[in-house]
């Protein structure tokens, strides 16, 4: 009889846990939280690749084929229901559950969905007429992969012909609301109509006037009545630049593409190719846009992007225009005798410009390739490293280049193929996260941050199991070794973030093959 597990979204967490040396089948049903019955047509991944997304059939069975032994995350979705989650999590966005494969002979997993809070409301414009086709936005704020402080969107719903939305599939939490007016056709472009501004519930125009709203469980939430206000637009003008600063010669497309003030993109709204070293763009609605601008130059394919508001008067821009090239390399993995070149599963090297761009650069197919392409030419330092568990990163070259210390350096015509080097002797830390109750924490967020914390290459982060157990795997150092019950994001690569918490945490020295226990008291979110 194969193994009967029940992981909950909205109630005690069980993680599932797999033995073997070759990739392994995970299959199971998903039901229904309240009622056990099967529900079909669930969306399912594992980690960030959607590309292998199936659904549950008609009596809610799903397989997956070939997970790699490790710590994965498991996410499920579906229409009306909230997405599959660690019990006892607050934070929309905070999505998945641990998936620790280190058994063999599985048998059927059993994920119980739990049915959506509802959220409605009504939009109308400034004459007191339904609007229809406007968006209405979710966010929370949250921390990108450098720790830089933004926003999470979610799908947005669009109002009927009555100005009406509502939101059925929408987790439990604090939410911001944006909304936005339809999107300008053409014809309103040519004529310059009135387009609408985006407005932040419940306040305004102004974004930092946005509330959160507060979503619980099998709550029916009904915003307040919201008038959008029109404006007449203005237009750009487009000062296209090289690298160097001078202005770009050659033919070239620029296309400009509307977003609501959070960059959720709405489609392209103008495009043109030209000769010219200016473009002028008029009779653009008020809301926020994104230029990019492609050529092909004697040195090879050239790309540029820019972001800007337009209000109600003409601005100009600058948009630089830069010449993108590939890099590739390989993994390769230190053992007790040799290194060997081999293919790592879920390693990815994050790289960053001086403007805050970021590139990363993945595994390419099953092999030991690493690639990233139209990348600019350029200058980049390490912003971030993902390593499997059990590898820690050693160095990187990029021909007699050491990246950890001097950078990546692209240039057009060819560039040295990274060595990326891992060691498969990590330090080892084994623990429990329990909170200031001495309760087990599921799905603690586990980090091993750096005495320097602008060595990015040696963070370290986990996510406990349902017992609150975990293991960290990271190379020789000065660490402390830090735990939250949630967090927004990569809270703990920001500055301020971390300055709030001070000198918290366990200080832990690491070598080699250092196996070591500690135990620690997770934070609460902020």
């Amino acid at each position: 009889m194969g193994l009967l597990l029940s992981v909950i979204s909205e109630s005690p967490l069980s993680a599932l846990q797999i033995d073997s040396k070759n990739a392994v089948r995970i299959y199971g049903l998903v039901v229904d939280g309240e009622t056990n019955q099967p529900l079909g047509d669930v969306r399912l991944w594992v980690d960030s690749d959607q590309t292998k997304l199936l659904l549950t059939d008609a009596e809610g069975q799903f397989s997956f084929d070939h997970i790699i032994p490790g710590s994965h995350i498991l996410y499920a979705t579906k229409a009306g229901y909230m997405a599959l989650r660690v019990s006892g999590r607050k934070i929309p966005g905070n999505t998945g559950i641990p998936l620790i494969v280190t058994a063999p002979s599985p048998g059927s997993v059993v994920l119980r969905l739990f049915h959506s809070p509802k959220v409605s409301g009504s939009i109308f414009d400034e004459n007191g007429d339904p609007l229809p086709r406007a968006h209405v936005t979710p966010f929370v704020y949250w921390y990108d992969d450098l720790g830089g402080r933004t926003i999470k969107l979610f799908p947005f719903a669009t109002t009927d012909d009555r100005g009406q939305f509502e939101f059925n599939s929408i987790d439990t939490g604090k939410y911001g609301f944006i909304i936005d007016g339809p999107t300008p056709s053409p014809s309103d472009r040519s004529q310059n109509r009135s387009a609408y501004v985006p407005y932040f519930y419940p306040e305004g125009t102004d974004p930092s006037n946005a509330q959160l709203v507060e979503i619980d469980a099998g709550a029916e939430v009904k915003l307040n009545r919201v008038i959008l206000l029109g404006s007449k637009g203005g237009a750009i003008r487009v000062h296209i630049n090289n690298e160097t600063g001078g202005p770009f010669t050659g033919p070239i497309r620029i296309a400009v593409h509307r977003r609501t003030e959070m960059e959720l993109s709405k489609g392209t709204v103008f495009t043109s190719s030209t000769n010219q070293e200016e473009e002028e763009i008029a009779n653009l609605p008020p809301g926020s846009y994104e230029i990019e601008a492609d050529s092909t130059t004697a040195f090879g394919k050239a790309h540029g992007k820019a972001s800007l508001a337009v209000r109600s008067v003409d601005i100009e821009a600058d948009l630089t225009v830069r010449t993108v090239a590939s890099i590739a390399g390989n993994t390769m993995v230190r053992g007790a005798e040799s290194v060997q070149t081999k293919p790592v599963s879920g390693f990815q090297v994050q790289l960053t410009d001086i403007s805050g761009n970021v590139y990363r650069i993945n595994q390419a197919g099953d092999g030991a390739v690493l690639s990233v392409s139209n990348i600019p030419v350029g200058s980049y330092q390490i912003a971030g490293v993902r390593v499997p568990p059990g590898l820690y990163l050693d160095t990187i070259y990029q021909g007699e280049r050491n990246v950890l210390v001097d950078g990546v350096r692209v240039e057009a015509g060819g560039n040295p193929p990274l060595r990326v080097i891992l060691d498969s002797s990590p330090a080892l830390i084994h623990g429990t996260a329990t909170d200031a109750s001495d309760q087990k924490v599921s799905g603690a967020i586990i980090v091993v941050v750096p005495d320097d914390p602008s060595q990015m290459d040696k963070y370290s982060v986990t996510t406990a199991d349902e017992n609150g157990t975990f293991v960290l795997s990271c190379g020789p150092g000065i660490f402390r070794l830090m735990g939250w019950r949630e967090l927004n994001g990569a809270a703990y690569l920001n500055a301020d973030f971390m300055k709030a918490v001070g000198n918290l945490g366990q200080k832990l020295t690491l070598q080699k093959h250092d196996t070591i226990t500690a135990n620690l008291t997770v934070l609460e979110d902020e």
